[in-house]
């Protein structure tokens, strides 16, 4: 498993973000178009291309109460 660190420089543009990871040794970009509670797209980086999909599996609550 590869983990990526370093600053998020990115672009949301309609349904599709853009991005790019740069670390000391290496860039990562990728893209991921949304739809619904998924992203999947592509991120390249030094090993190659690969595919990607995250799924939201919840959400936090909400700090804020109910109205009555």
């Amino acid at each position: 498993m590869v983990f990526w660190s370093g600053p998020v420089e990115g672009t949301v543009s309609g349904d599709v973000f853009r991005f790019r990871v740069t670390s000391a040794d290496s860039v990562t970009r990728g893209e991921l178009r949304v739809n619904g509670d998924e992203m999947s797209g592509e991120i390249s980086d030094g090993f190659g291309v690969s595919g990607i999909t995250l799924r939201r599996v919840g959400a936090p609550p909400s700090s804020t109460p109910p109205k009555p």
